[in-house]
């Protein structure tokens, strides 16, 4: 079992807002050996609740 890595932030109504973290997170999931997902405290999808969902469905 891989651990995996979920990054957290807060979340804007602005979608540009959320490219630099997309962008960290495609980044670091190239170099670790495990799933990386991003979730979003409010205003932006996927919650918390829904990228832990996420990971256990990768395994």
């Amino acid at each position: 079992m891989k651990a995996g890595i979920i990054l957290f932030a807060h979340g804007s109504r602005d979608r540009e807002w959320a490219r630099p973290f997309q962008q960290l997170a495609l980044a670091l999931s190239e170099k670790v050996d495990g799933p990386v997902r991003l979730a979003f405290l409010e205003l932006m999808q996927p919650s918390l609740e829904e990228a832990i969902t996420l990971l256990v469905a990768d395994g």
